[in-house]
């Protein structure tokens, strides 16, 4: 903390400012003994700590294990177990946008696909015998489309075992 604290040329006193303007009480006495050693910082600290001066939790953490710091290997685990979490849960929201773009993609295929099963009906023994590739290329994408089903539960469950061991 007294790192980045210097870094930005603030005093205890500052920090201890800024930390209250977040809502949080910690006096420049504390400051103090965390910068020391002396007092340990709770994970809610630790956050607010980290959004006032400007840093990840995991890049401290990381830094502490090669350093060897026994201390924050139980700190350390929970902060990395955190930002897998933050980052599985992008990754659904990045999933989740892609299979909507996918969703309506695949309804226009649909569209397109009726609208050449009419003209093939309308044209009789006349119409391109590329209607069969066409309607299998747009099976294939329903049946991708389906598989997104199979691949979230797989997902969700897969979560509800970590947290599981994670006791959450």
């Amino acid at each position: 903390m007294r790192e980045f604290r210097e870094a930005r040329g603030w005093s205890q006193v500052e920090l201890a400012d800024r930390l209250a303007t977040e809502g949080m009480d910690m006096s420049q006495v504390l400051v103090s003994r965390v910068e020391q050693g002396k007092r340990p910082v709770r994970l809610d600290e630790a956050v607010v700590i980290a959004g006032v001066l400007g840093f990840e939790l995991a890049d401290v953490a990381v830094r502490k294990i090669r350093r060897g710091d026994p201390r924050r290997v139980e700190g350390v685990a929970w902060v990395s177990y955190t930002r897998a979490v933050r980052d599985v849960d992008e990754a659904r929201r990045a999933y989740a946008r892609a299979y909507g773009v996918l969703g309506g993609a695949l309804s226009d295929a649909v569209s397109l696909r009726t609208a050449w099963r009419d003209a093939v009906d309308a044209l009789g023994d006349r119409a391109p015998r590329r209607a069969d590739d066409t309607a299998e290329t747009i099976a294939a994408a329903e049946r991708e489309y389906a598989m997104r089903d199979v691949a979230l539960e797989a997902i969700a469950e897969r979560d509800e075992h970590i947290e599981g061991e994670a006791g959450l």
